[in-house]
């Protein structure tokens, strides 16, 4: 059952103002579609959502380019949207539009947001399931604590504070920044724009990136494999297992893991290995350099195209290991290879 209440709206020269309220006691997906708005979401605590809209029209037919609120129920479902009166015509309109949605997902599912054409802020996301579609805007989000978060985000920047969540960022032209993200697995594919994450902790990372740079600045975990081409991969922290390729872009790595695999071509490559005991480093490139740092003791054998010299004088400094593993395996052509100790 839904509870609303509206203010009629007015087609004149002063704003439209418009509010409607929906019980979502029996609801468990909500879908909000709305766009070329600026949109807002904040918590609420009554078992309903609550939607304000304001416009403002600045050029246009108030019949082709205002919008009211209107509604679409299935089942358990609901959808949320915002069409004008007659929105199958396209005429020359200019309005500005303010949308404000107080909601309570405590019983939510199933949260899905589809918006395209201004800007979109929420203090908090807590459904089980999230799905955010954003295009040509802007997302700025406090706090997702899903069970599972797919985010889909094209020609948009997008801004989060914190993510305790399943994650799958899947976007193009833009640029992604989360301050802190905690996840079992996160897989990511992104282009033509920037993913940078400040501090992260997940399990498994996946990643496929192009005409992109992706930057974990303090990353925890287990398995982390990263794919780019045309771009710069940078990663510092502590892992189990690292796998890295790049095609036409560098690969800069410092932290500590037990093992460390590294492809790149058409790039330099800078590898910090903290750990001392690492089982095997293995880094490969063509057109490009290679410039790892190990710790003292660390290093068991050293395997690679005309590093003879480059082993001998490294175990002249002390280097050799006191276990059995260490492992490192440079191969590289049309570039340099150099070891040192840390």
């Amino acid at each position: 059952m839904f509870i609303y209440a509206s203010s009629l709206p007015s087609f004149g020269a002063k704003p439209l103002q418009q509010e409607q309220s929906f019980n979502l006691e029996q609801m468990s997906t909500l879908v909000i579609n709305m766009n070329h708005a600026d949109i807002s979401v904040s918590n609420g605590d009554d078992s309903g959502i609550h939607v304000s809209l304001k416009q403002e029209l600045r050029r246009g037919e108030a019949e082709y380019c205002l919008h009211t609120i209107k509604h679409k129920q299935t089942g358990n479902t609901l959808e949320l949207y915002t069409e004008a009166e007659r929105p199958h015509h396209a005429p020359d309109c200019s309005v500005r539009r303010n949308i404000a949605i107080r909601l309570d997902q405590r019983k939510l599912q199933q949260l899905e947001i589809k918006h395209s054409h201004g800007s979109f802020t929420a203090a908090s996301f807590t459904p089980e399931q999230l799905k955010l579609a954003i295009s040509h805007s802007k997302l700025n989000v406090l706090t997702i604590s899903s069970r599972n978060t797919r985010l889909n985000i094209h020609h948009s920047d997008g801004k989060i504070e914190l993510s305790d969540t399943m994650l799958d960022i899947n976007g193009a032209h833009g640029d992604v920044f989360i301050s802190a993200l905690k996840a079992e697995a996160v897989e990511t594919k992104w282009s033509h724009g920037d993913i940078e994450i400040a501090k992260s902790t997940a399990n498994t990372f996946t990643g496929k990136f192009s005409h992109s740079d992706i930057s974990l600045l303090d990353h925890e975990g287990g398995a982390l494999k990263l794919r780019s081409g045309h771009g710069q991969i940078e990663v510092q922290g502590g892992l189990q297992q690292v796998a890295l390729k790049n095609s036409h872009g560098s690969i800069t790595f410092n932290g500590s893991s037990e093992s460390l695999e590294v492809k790149n071509s058409h790039g330099s490559t800078r590898l910090t290995q903290n750990n001392r005991l690492f089982s095997h480093i293995e880094a490969k490139s063509s057109h490009g350099s290679i410039s790892l740092e190990v710790p003292k003791q660390s290093m068991c054998t050293l395997e690679g195209t005309s590093l003879k010299s480059v082993q001998a004088g490294m175990f002249r400094e002390s280097t050799a290991c006191s276990a059995t593993s260490g492992l490192v395996r440079l191969s590289t052509s049309h570039g340099k290879a150099r070891v040192s100790t840390i």
